[in-house]
């Protein structure tokens, strides 16, 4: 029997290998779910941060919380061939009578894309074009024109250049962009400004937004003990909220802590099962007799640090 899973955002680690939507799908086939959406789509061969939205209030929120947001990546570049998908599950076209970029000349390449303000978007991309994505008219060999989109680069570290072969040189490049930045994009350009081809070959996705790879979930772990950080508004101070939240959080079997914050509203964290999350969260959301909980927002996350009681503080 499928158990229900709790409205909320939750911050996954989608792993290499699966699409965004093929992991929701994962998801929904074994949980009770009313509505699931994501922010920020993964392509198969990348992993990293993938926001999910459980509820309809959660999936509303999730283009108005990552429309906006800065995210950062960490890629492994190859120079000295092209794909035809800009990563490495395309057709691969090896360049192999250019001589391999050094890495200052790399370092002047990211320089030189960092100053750049528009940024033309993979062939292979969810774009849609008259209402088919763009990747479905690169599939059957059509060719459609794509508009240059406005993106940034706030920052980019180059952590490494190496010598892959004869042919190839790896580059390990970290990324802080805008939303909307294609990472493979910024590989084919990179290839294309030092005259040799390039494509990304490993993705991994560290922040979104707020959200860091540090604390994603694996799937797995929503069958354990997680975290859910809430936060309430509306008149829940002055009135015994937070020792009512601590109560229900000892009577449901969860650790964490409760706090009041400065624009009047409350913060909490609770760890524990997800039964005992869900039993905790409704408590608190229906049983104290003067508080008028106006909006609340729950993350479900992994543990970083341990509670063992659960406090007021």
């Amino acid at each position: 029997m499928r158990r229900q899973l709790t409205d909320g955002l939750y911050i996954f680690n989608k792993p290499v290998g699966i699409s965004s939507a093929g992991f929701l799908n994962q998801i929904k086939k074994r949980y009770v779910i009313s509505k699931i959406g994501h922010g920020g789509t993964l392509d198969p061969f990348a992993s990293g941060v993938l926001v999910v939205g459980v509820g309809r209030p959660y999936t509303k929120q999730l283009s108005e919380m990552l429309t906006h947001a800065t995210k950062e990546y960490e890629a492994v570049i190859l120079l000295g061939a092209s794909s035809s998908t800009d990563d490495c599950t395309g057709d691969i076209e090896k360049n192999a009578c250019v001589a391999p970029p050094t890495r200052q000349a790399v370092e002047r390449a990211c320089r030189e894309l960092q100053k750049r303000e528009w940024q033309l978007p993979p062939r292979f991309s969810a774009i849609k074009i008259d209402g088919v994505p763009a990747y479905a008219h690169a599939r059957r060999g059509n060719d459609v024109p794509l508009e240059p989109k406005r993106v940034v680069i706030g920052d980019y570290c180059v952590n490494g250049v190496y010598k892959k072969n004869e042919e190839l040189t790896e580059v390990d490049v970290g990324l802080t962009v805008s939303s909307g930045f294609y990472v493979r994009s910024f590989a084919r350009d990179l290839g294309e400004l030092l005259g040799v081809g390039g494509y990304v070959s490993a993705l991994t996705r560290t922040r979104a937004g707020d959200f860091c790879l540090g604390q994603a979930l694996e799937a797995r772990d929503l069958d354990g003990v997680f975290e859910a950080r809430a936060f309430w508004d509306g008149r829940v101070q002055g009135i015994g909220f937070r020792d009512f939240v601590r109560t229900a959080g000892n009577h449901c079997g969860v650790a964490g802590w409760v706090k009041n914050l400065p624009d009047r509203s409350v913060e909490g964290i609770a760890q524990g099962t997800m039964a005992q999350l869900d039993a905790f969260l409704k408590s608190v959301a229906t049983e104290h007799a003067y508080a008028r909980i106006e909006r609340c927002q729950t993350v479900f996350t992994k543990i970083i640090k341990n509670e063992v009681s659960f406090s007021v503080v």
